[in-house]
């Protein structure tokens, strides 16, 4: 199995909840094929440094930037895995992940594919069937903070056209300016994997603090 690497939408402030998401999909996910490019802007995060499948890279703060600078050196054609920090894995059938994305050749076409369940007005009608599973084509940005499988160019067009703003919420409703530009992306119909929020509006959710009591965040991992 190829290795991926895993774009972590992050920064400083945030790393409790990187750290915790990592640990959730060394959970959930064992054997996982991700390399994680994890940004830092002026703390380093030591507690990662020693970790196998992570690479830390120094980023402007402004998010587009961050992004941008994670990406510089993946070409537009290669599989990336996006995965923000803002969201933690819960649940996942990761072999049947694994079996859908590395062994359909179908897949080798697609520019995205996301394996949590579609949300409502992000789809059409159009749809595949991938070892018994339907997906649906999308057509929007609405499920753009989900973690799922991008090719690079999708993400770089993204954060090089989106309005910059200083405030991460704000980019969600920015998101909707930016032209979808896309073909052959496509949506689980069901969940395949289940993620939760880490924060609403800044402030840790319920479930987020109790899975990071499981998981003991602030323990080196």
């Amino acid at each position: 199995m190829n290795t991926i690497k895993a774009i972590v939408l992050s920064c400083d402030e945030y790393s409790k909840y990187t750290v915790h998401m990592l640990q959730t999909y060394y959970h959930f996910w064992p054997n996982n094929p991700f390399i994680f490019y994890i940004p830092w802007n002026i703390k380093y995060p030591k507690q990662l440094e020693n970790n196998y499948n992570v690479k830390l890279i120094r980023t402007e703060k402004p998010i587009y930037l961050t992004v941008l600078k994670l990406i510089e050196n993946i070409p537009d054609n290669e599989w990336i895995y996006w995965c923000i920090d803002d969201k933690y894995l819960v649940n996942i059938d990761y072999k049947l992940v694994e079996d859908i994305f590395f062994n359909n050749l179908i897949v080798k076409s697609f520019n995205g594919i996301s394996f949590t369940k579609k949300q409502k007005n992000a789809s059409g009608k159009k749809s595949v069937i991938l070892n018994d599973k339907k997906f649906f084509i999308r057509n929007s940005w609405n499920t753009i903070w989900k973690h799922q499988f991008l090719r690079c160019g999708v993400i770089r067009y993204f954060f090089n056209n989106i309005k910059p703003v200083t405030v991460a919420k704000n980019m969600d409703k920015e998101k909707h300016n930016v032209k979808f530009n896309f073909d052959n992306m496509w949506l689980s119909e069901i969940g395949i994997m289940k993620l939760n929020e880490s924060t609403r509006s800044g402030i840790i959710t319920d479930n987020c603090k109790k899975s990071m009591g499981y998981f003991k965040w602030n323990q080196k991992i």
